[in-house]
C-alpha cells in the first residue's frame, strides 16, 4: 500500500468518524412522531384566556396517530436557527387524537395542564416550528394576522384563516375565508 493510499484511507476514516454521530442522530428520528401544528393565533384579544387572565397568542398541536406520544425532547420555536426555544417538560404525553394548546406568552411558567412558551408570536407574520432532536416535525409560516382570526389546518392539509377558532378541538374553517 502506498503512502498516498494510506493517507486517503486515513482521511476517509476521519470523515466517517466525524459524520457518524450525525448519521446516528438522524437514524434515531427516522420515524417522527405524528404531531401537527393544527392552529395558530398570533393576535388573541378575546378568544382564549390563559390561567393568568391574559389573552396570549397560542399554538395548537394535535396527535394524529393511534398511540400516545411522549413529548420528551419535543420543542416549539419561532426561529428556525434555534428550534428548542420551548421544550416540553419531561413526562408529558399527548393521547391519540388529542389537542394541546401552548400559549406563546413570553412567560416561562407552567401549570399542570397549561403550557407557556418563552416567545411571543408576531401578528405581522412569522413562522412556528415543531421539532424533536433538531429535526423539524412540522412548521407553519404565516403573514399578517387579523385579531381573533386563527390560521387553521383544513382537512386537505392547507392552512386557512378562520373567524371560528377552535383551540383544543377539530378545526372549523369559516366560509368566505382564505
Amino acid at each position: 500500500m502506498t503512502y498516498t493510499m494510506t493517507k486517503r484511507i486515513a482521511m476517509l476514516l476521519a470523515i466517517i468518524a466525524l459524520l457518524l454521530p450525525a448519521v446516528c442522530a438522524i437514524a434515531e428520528y427516522t420515524v417522527l412522531p405524528p404531531l401537527r401544528i393544527t392552529e395558530v393565533m398570533a393576535s388573541n384579544k378575546s378568544t382564549l384566556k390563559d390561567a393568568f387572565g391574559k389573552y396570549s397568542d397560542w399554538i395548537e398541536i394535535h396527535n394524529e396517530g393511534s398511540e400516545p406520544v411522549l413529548l420528551d425532547g419535543v420543542a416549539l420555536s419561532d426561529k428556525n436557527g434555534k428550534l428548542d426555544k420551548y421544550l416540553f417538560r419531561q413526562g408529558i404525553h399527548i393521547q391519540p387524537d388529542e389537542y394541546i394548546i401552548v400559549f406563546a406568552s413570553g412567560l416561562i411558567k407552567e401549570f399542570e395542564d397549561e403550557y407557556h412558551a418563552s416567545f411571543k408570536l408576531s401578528k405581522n407574520g412569522e413562522a412556528v416550528f415543531l421539532s424533536i432532536g433538531g429535526h423539524v416535525i412540522d412548521s407553519v409560516v404565516f403573514g399578517v394576522q387579523e385579531t381573533d382570526v386563527s390560521l387553521a389546518l383544513d382537512e386537505d392539509g392547507v392552512y386557512k384563516s378562520t373567524t371560528t377558532p377552535t383551540p383544543g378541538g377539530p378545526n372549523i374553517i369559516s366560509p368566505n375565508m382564505r
